[in-house]
């Protein structure tokens, strides 16, 4: 029989060389280690799980971490891929106690263990930059996971699946004087079609319309895909890299959200300026929607 560390991906191997299981700095997840003698003991964990998540004690799946919940990331060992990696299976124990909530057990959470890292990244820097948006009287309401509408996903198939997810979380984020705002899927709805964003190249996620309709994008194309770019009028198609990826990006806004005196452009979608009326974002959708 394979023991423990034979079955773990390469690149949670040589994770565990450096540090073997312990508390990561995101989101208070734990992950196991070799020969721990704690809570944290990689046999010790997989012989408890083993009584109550399916799968385990077949060895099919292996619990390799905990998330402060008391939730469980497994790898799928029945799915190894040609790096002899293993997909990355979440169990929620919010619904591991009545029957009828079976189906929502599990879920895909990544496709291996660097993608598992790099996703818990994600969260993180995007908790620290909503939670600082807050404090500088921003009015942020999440909730449940929801797609972006099926037009948008459509025009622009390749954005990458963090920025998708967070803004599929998103209901309302906004500062206080509605004047600044990443859009939501509600505001993607609000342009019939996809027809009204100019631009096919670059993903719009966030706006700020109280000086110069400067705006935040995703970058789509081959050269520097996935990076953050801004521009503003009447430039607008000739945008400037702002952050290299999206990660990048949300953990330079954190920082730029709890400094008293953010850099620019970062100032422009953080300071307030008033004058523009709640309405600014309906005027807004119109504007986009017929095309002006």
């Amino acid at each position: 029989m394979k023991a423990i560390s034979d079955l773990l991906p390469p690149d949670h191997q040589v994770f565990l060389h450096h540090t073997n299981g312990g508390e990561l700095e995101f989101l208070s997840v734990r992950l196991f280690g070799i020969d721990r003698g704690d809570a944290l003991d990689f046999a010790e964990q997989v012989a408890f799980l083993s009584r109550f998540i399916e799968g385990v004690s077949e060895k099919t799946r292996l619990p390799f971490a905990v998330d402060a919940g008391g939730s469980i990331f497994c790898y799928d060992l029945t799915r190894p891929t040609v790096t002899g990696d293993y997909p990355v299976l979440y169990w929620c124990i919010q619904y591991s106690e009545e029957p009828d909530d079976e189906p929502l057990l599990w879920s895909e959470y990544a496709p291996g263990f660097t993608a598992f890292l790099a996703r818990l990244r994600v969260k993180e820097a995007a908790i620290t930059l909503t939670d600082a948006l807050r404090e500088r009287g921003w009015v942020i309401q999440h909730q449940p996971m929801v797609a972006l509408p099926e037009a948008i996903l459509s025009r622009y198939p390749a954005l990458p699946t963090d920025v998708a997810r967070f803004l599929g979380s998103l209901a309302i984020c906004h500062n206080s004087a509605q004047n600044v705002w990443f859009l939501t899927p509600e505001d993607y709805a609000g342009t019939p079609n996809g027809e009204g964003f100019a631009w096919n190249e670059h993903f719009p996620i966030l706006y700020a319309v109280h000086s110069d309709y400067d705006y935040l994008a995703v970058r789509l194309t081959a050269e520097g895909f996935g990076s953050i770019v801004h521009s503003f009028a009447p430039f607008w198609e000739e945008p400037t890299v702002l952050a290299p990826d999206f990660t990048t990006f949300l953990e330079v806004f954190a920082t730029a959200a709890q400094a008293a005196d953010p850099s620019w452009p970062y100032s422009i979608f953080l300071a307030i300026f008033p004058g523009h009326s709640p309405s600014e974002r309906e005027l807004w959708r119109g504007t986009i929607a017929s095309g002006e």
